[in-house]
C-alpha cells in the first residue's frame, strides 16, 4: 500500500511501535507527507518525540508536528504548592526516562535538570521540526489538575460541563485567566513562538481536548477555525499562523468567544 500521505497520531507510549508497523507494513518510506499527531498525553508525546520522528521520517516528505492539548505546563497550583510537577517528575524517574525518549537538545542544555525535558513547555523552545500547536489556554483538565488541584473550594466551579458557569465566582473565574495568560507568555516568549515555520490556534473555551470533535469547525478566533488554520500552515508558508483568542472579561457573562458552547 502507496501511503503517500501519513498521519501519524501518537500516544505517550506507542510511538515506536507505530513506527515499526508503517516501516514494516504500510510502505512507509514511500510517503510524501507525514502529520504527526495526538491529543492530551498525545499531544505531549507529540512534543516529546518531534525532533525523533524527523529522524525517521523519509527524506524528501514534507514532515510537520501538531499537538493538541498537550502543553501542560510545570507550574505549582495557585496557591504556589508544588503537585502536578512533582507527579510528572516521579513518572520521569519511574520509567527511567533518558536523552534516547525525549528531546535531546533539552536533555543536554539542562544537565542538571533534565527532567524537566518532560514538560511541554521546555521541549518546545528545543524543537526544529514545523510544529503547530493547538490549546485551550482555558484548559479544563489543566485548571482542574494543575492550577486547582487538591483546593475544595474549586470542586463545584469545576465540575460543572461548561465554565464560567453560575457555581464559580468572579475571583475563582480571575484565577483562572491568570493561568491563561501564564501559558499565553510562556508560549508567545518562546523563540520557537518566532519562528515563521511554525503556528499556534489558542483559544478560550474551558475544555480539553474539544478540537478533535466539532470544535475543529465550529470554533473560530477572528473567523478562522482551526481546520482551516491548520491547512494554512501546512501548505502557505507566507500566511499569518499565529490564532490566539481573548482573555475572559472580569465582568458577566465572562466568557469572550461566542462559539465557546
Amino acid at each position: 500500500q502507496d501511503l503517500g500521505q501519513v498521519l501519524i497520531e501518537v500516544t505517550s507510549w506507542r510511538t515506536e511501535s507505530i513506527l515499526m508497523d508503517l516501516k514494516k507494513r504500510r510502505n512507509f518510506d514511500s510517503a510524501t507527507d507525514v502529520l504527526v499527531s495526538g491529543c492530551s498525553a498525545g499531544g505531549l508525546a507529540a512534543f516529546l518525540h518531534a525532533d525523533y520522528i524527523a529522524t525517521q521520517v523519509p527524506a524528501k516528505a514534507t514532515y510537520k508536528v501538531f499537538p493538541q492539548s498537550g502543553n501542560f505546563e510545570a507550574l505549582p497550583n495557585y496557591q504556589d504548592r508544588q503537585i502536578y510537577t512533582d507527579q510528572m517528575l516521579n513518572v520521569y524517574r519511574m520509567q527511567n526516562v533518558s536523552a534516547n525518549t525525549i528531546n535531546s537538545d533539552c536533555v543536554r542544555s539542562l544537565p542538571s535538570h533534565s527532567d524537566y525535558c518532560i514538560f511541554a513547555p521546555f521541549t518546545y523552545q528545543f524543537i526544529k521540526s514545523p510544529i503547530f500547536i493547538s490549546n485551550s489556554l482555558y484548559d479544563s483538565w489543566q485548571l482542574d489538575n494543575i492550577w486547582a488541584v487538591d483546593i475544595p473550594s474549586f470542586n463545584a466551579c469545576l465540575s460543572q460541563p461548561s465554565v464560567p458557569s453560575s457555581k464559580c465566582t468572579a475571583e475563582q473565574l480571575s484565577i483562572f485567566s491568570t493561568y491563561a495568560k501564564l501559558m499565553l507568555h510562556q508560549i508567545t516568549s518562546n523563540p520557537t513562538y518566532q519562528s515563521k515555520q511554525n503556528g499556534v490556534f489558542l483559544h478560550s473555551c474551558f475544555s480539553h481536548c474539544r478540537t478533535i470533535y466539532d470544535y475543529y469547525t465550529s470554533l473560530k478566533i477572528n473567523g478562522m477555525n482551526l481546520m482551516n488554520a491548520l491547512r494554512e500552515w501546512y501548505t502557505d508558508a507566507n500566511a499569518n499562523h499565529n490564532h490566539i483568542d481573548c482573555i475572559w472579561s472580569k465582568e458577566p457573562p465572562y466568557s469572550c468567544n461566542p462559539d465557546c458552547k
